[in-house]
């Protein structure tokens, strides 16, 4: 009788009650930890992703949706001019409307061989082109100055050329030309800008004598043989004179 009145005393109840605190405790435990896990894991995404994405699923969604450039992709085609404009590739644009387009000068003009008048005597001779009386007037040595781009200055032959004008128009002088050339091989001598030289006026008036002056490098040993020609126009022969010209 004795023996199990004493394990329904308080020593002997306390052991069952003491047991189902200690389960109860444990599962308590239990589910506080998982809670801070859950809660840190939360707090950590939400610290890496700082918008809600997680880090993973932003990069992909960045990868697939970002457009791709590749090597082969063909650029634009390029759009057509405006109707009425040039193009810049062809060789020759389209005159604008209204506008009547300019011919070329005769190429011939450049290219031209005119014929040359039989030479005269250098000293005193006449020569007749197109109605004109041409003459060297005066001829003196001088020492060549080398004012222009390219001059080299020398031992020279200043040359006096007077155009008289026999008929009744004015003859236009504006591209007269002197060449001049010497030694048997008839080498052109180089014209120099001095010194005191002086181109023809731009015309000859009917009845009216001009003259212009020339000065010429001719080397001292070619002065001999010099052959002087003037080309005043298409129209005309060109005038010739040869002979001996003055030495230092």
């Amino acid at each position: 009788m004795n023996g199990s009145d004493s394990g329904s005393g308080p020593h002997g109840s306390s052991r069952p009650e003491r047991s189902g605190h200690r389960r109860r405790r444990v599962v308590l435990a239990a589910a506080v930890a998982a809670a801070v896990v859950l809660g840190g894991f939360i707090a950590v995404n939400a610290v890496r992703n700082d918008g809600g994405v997680p880090a993973v699923a932003a990069s992909r969604e960045a990868t697939t949706q970002a457009p791709r450039a590749t090597a082969t992709e063909s650029a634009p085609a390029a759009e057509p001019a405006p109707a009425g404009t040039a193009d810049p590739g062809t060789a020759a644009a389209q005159p604008a409307p209204g506008v009547e387009p300019v011919a070329p000068e005769d190429p011939s003009l450049a290219t031209q061989d005119l014929p040359v008048s039989e030479p005269v005597a250098i000293d005193g001779g006449s020569s007749e082109a197109g109605g004109l009386d041409i003459r060297v007037a005066s001829m003196e040595a001088v020492e060549g100055e080398a004012i222009g781009i390219g001059e080299i200055g020398g031992p020279s032959v200043r040359f006096t050329v007077s155009v008289a004008n026999g008929s009744n128009e004015p003859v236009d002088l504006s591209n007269a030309v002197l060449t001049v050339e010497a030694g048997p091989d008839r080498l052109p001598c180089t014209e120099l800008s001095g010194p005191a030289t002086a181109a023809f006026p731009v015309q000859a008036k009917p009845g009216e004598t001009v003259t212009g002056i020339f000065v010429f490098l001719i080397p001292k040993e070619s002065r001999n043989d010099v052959t002087v020609y003037l080309n005043y126009s298409v129209d005309a022969s060109v005038a010739a004179f040869h002979g001996a010209v003055p030495a230092p």
